[in-house]
């Protein structure tokens, strides 16, 4: 229940954050969505220093793994790079040095931060933590909401404001039908994880994400309404709402006192890799059926160069280039700029049907890996 009453604290932020960022940034300007985190920062760092009781001293004596933190930073900087490198550049092949260099090279820094881990006596991740099903599930259904559903929120922001035609702020309201559940469903899941099993739940949640990110795919149309959104709007937010306070309590389950930290943290970890590579990975399924798409109607004397300049401005530009007054001398524009509008919704749909992949893999590998009973963790 605890677990469930703190998801609804953080709905209540996952709510109102794109509301107030929305005022903010018409208002003040988009720097000011930074700025506003630094009082907000010290009053919490207070806050906690006043009220939060020291907890059992684990790591008493211990010392920063300072090459874990290394090697880990930099594998994860080269893998993510590598994919931009591709996204950039959709004509680039997987093979040239600019993406196939960046890639092995996250392999190689990623076996030594293994090799590493398996060396330190106190290491910043407990390898033998992934030898129970039960963490590797919990860190499986972290990532998959980090890539298929946060990921997805930075493509929905795009479509609402650049094709849409909505505001910071209209944005941030109408999204509010999917904000809302973490808000409604945090102190429903506790109750429901105690008297249900959680890896069915938790199945059943990002299944219900999947069935949205169905429907948000087939509205994807130039004649897309904001009605046509709701549904599929309401249907991610019931999963996030469902799987979010869910997660912790399950990848926790029997976690041995002196890991409870680690565990935790990693599931965290996993959920922000998740985004990173999510928001790459999407934009890569996006940005080559847009680039297809174009290559393939974009068509007409004189129409080359400027074809050429929304391939490279890539998909959140294209609305903005086509409308503008250097694509005026373009031959028959309307029909261009329908052109341009249609390569765009392609591509939403493309990472949209990426999403559903990614959220039902993870769904059935939740119901394999994860666990209901008490299972310690054992750990070296």
């Amino acid at each position: 229940m605890a677990l469930g009453i703190l998801g609804s604290v953080m709905g209540l932020s996952t709510l109102s954050g794109p509301l107030i960022g929305g005022i903010l940034s018409e208002t003040f300007g988009w720097p000011s969505i930074f700025y506003v985190n630094i009082p907000i920062g010290i009053f919490a760092a207070i806050l906690v220093y006043i009220t939060t009781k020291e907890t059992p001293s684990y790591g008493e004596g211990q010392k920063i793994d300072f090459l874990g933190m290394l090697f880990s930073a930099t594998s994860i900087f080269a893998a993510v790079y590598g994919l931009i490198q591709k996204e950039n550049d959709p004509q680039m092949a997987w093979t040239n040095p600019k993406v196939a260099g960046w890639l092995i090279l996250a392999v190689v820094l990623l076996a030594i931060f293994i090799f590493v881990e398996s060396k330190v006596k106190k290491p910043m991740m407990n390898l033998t933590l992934f030898k129970n099903k039960n963490f590797v599930g919990a860190v499986i259904v972290a990532f998959t909401l980090g890539a298929a559903i946060y990921a997805n929120n930075i493509f929905l922001t795009s479509l609402m404001q650049d094709f849409m035609g909505y505001s910071a702020f209209e944005t941030g309201l109408r999204q509010v039908p999917m904000t809302m559940w973490s808000l409604i469903l945090g102190p429903v899941t506790g109750y429901l994880g105690n008297k249900y099993s959680t890896k069915k739940l938790i199945a059943g949640g990002l299944l219900i994400g999947a069935v949205g990110f169905i429907i948000f795919a087939n509205a994807m149309t130039t004649k897309l309404s904001y009605d046509q959104l709701i549904l599929p709007l309401i249907l991610l937010g019931v999963s996030n709402g469902l799987v979010n306070p869910l997660l912790n309590s399950a990848g926790l389950a029997g976690a041995a006192q002196e890991e409870v930290g680690m565990v935790s943290g990693l599931i965290n970890v996993f959920m922000q890799l998740g985004i990173s590579f999510g928001v790459v990975i999407l934009g890569l399924a996006q940005t080559n059926d847009y680039t297809k798409y174009l290559n393939g109607h974009f068509t007409g004397q004189g129409t080359h160069g400027f074809k050429e300049a929304l391939i490279d401005g890539g998909p959140f530009s294209g609305h903005s280039m086509i409308f503008s007054k250097a694509a005026d001398k373009l031959p028959n524009l309307s029909d261009l700029q329908n052109v341009v509008a249609h390569a765009f919704y392609n591509g939403m749909r493309s990472l949209t049907y990426v999403s559903v992949i990614i959220i039902v893999v993870a769904a059935v590998l939740a119901y394999i890996l994860l666990h209901d009973g008490e299972t310690q963790v054992k750990s070296k």
